[in-house]
């Protein structure tokens, strides 16, 4: 059928108001103009929709059937006007986040608290996956930003990375471990140790390996991991030592869990950053989140908003 969607409004309108001149009153426009988006409704459908008498309408049972659906259809738009009113909102709406589990843990949930406190209207939907499935869906527009650990590799120039604040790496052992140094060693003599690794999968698994290749030497790697979280278990228990983020250990060197190996090389360092996508529009929702985030992350004095 060849219908005009505006006749379903006419006919609402009709069905609602209990006739052609209320329906028109409502609708701003004349009752003829009613009257005829009704009766080409109805012979476009090939049924009658109404039985019209002097000065009453009623719906015949098409028309009970329709008008149950078009109802539901009316329903549904107005659900998306509000939602699409909530998306206006600054202070509301719905924002996605990619993130790790590593950068979820230590970067994002320590500040989800103060966010649901400042904005409880905002709805928070957080994808967690590696860095490149977030990189991924954001160059799709499935989610509206993603945090993650850079220089990743992006797939698409309108990718953009601002950059919240640096951050360096170091080489730990468990308090148990008995060969700790009083002077820095080079990175070489510490590989007489069994390393715990990342997988390479990871952009800090390829960071600290391009950091190994950088200084002629591999790693003895008796266990390799996939996630932050298995490591600093390994790491704890003295199965190895291991080159992580020092926001990855801090309460752990706090506590005395975890002590720090000198090193003689400079050790890699990257930045946290919010990645977007250019050719996306963003939400207020979404650049509420990413003020946010600047302000409990981020080093103005230090970090310039840019591609990193």
């Amino acid at each position: 059928m060849n219908i005009d969607y505006e006749w379903y409004r006419y006919f609402y309108a009709v069905v609602k108001e209990g006739s052609f001149s209320k329906a028109a009153d409502r609708l701003c426009v004349t009752q003829p103009a009613v009257s005829q988006a009704v009766r080409r409704l109805e012979e476009n459908a090939g049924v009658c929709l109404f039985v019209r008498r002097s000065k009453t309408l009623t719906l015949t049972k098409a028309g009970q059937r329709l008008f149950s659906f078009v109802e539901r259809g009316v329903g549904s738009f107005r659900a998306g006007e509000n939602f699409l009113e909530r998306l206006a909102d600054p202070n509301g709406g719905e924002v996605t986040v990619g993130v790790s589990e590593a950068a979820c843990r230590f970067f994002l949930l320590p500040y989800i608290g103060e966010l649901r406190r400042l904005y409880p209207d905002i709805r928070l939907n957080i994808r967690e996956g590696s860095t490149p499935q977030s990189i991924e869906a954001l160059s799709r527009g499935e989610i509206d930003c993603a945090l993650i650990l850079t220089p990743p590799r992006l797939p698409v120039s309108s990718i953009r990375t601002t950059p919240l604040k640096k951050c360096r790496f170091g080489l730990y052992a468990a308090e148990s471990f008995t060969d700790a140094p009083t002077t820095p060693l080079s990175i070489k003599e510490y590989t007489a140790h069994p390393f715990l690794m990342l997988d390479e999968k990871t952009v800090t698994g390829k960071i600290i390996d391009k950091f190994f290749t950088a200084c002629d030497t591999r790693p003895n790697t008796p266990i390799i991991l996939s996630s932050v979280g298995l490591v600093k278990d390994f790491l704890l228990l003295g199965f190895g030592i291991s080159i992580l983020l020092e926001d990855y250990v801090g309460e752990e060197l706090r506590n005395g869990c975890l002590t720090v190996l000198p090193v003689r090389e400079p050790l890699p360092q990257c930045s946290l950053a919010l990645a977007t996508n250019t050719e996306m529009p963003s939400s207020p929702a979404s650049d509420t989140f990413f003020r946010f985030m600047q302000s409990k992350i981020g080093n103005p004095a230090e970090n310039g908003k840019g591609n990193v």
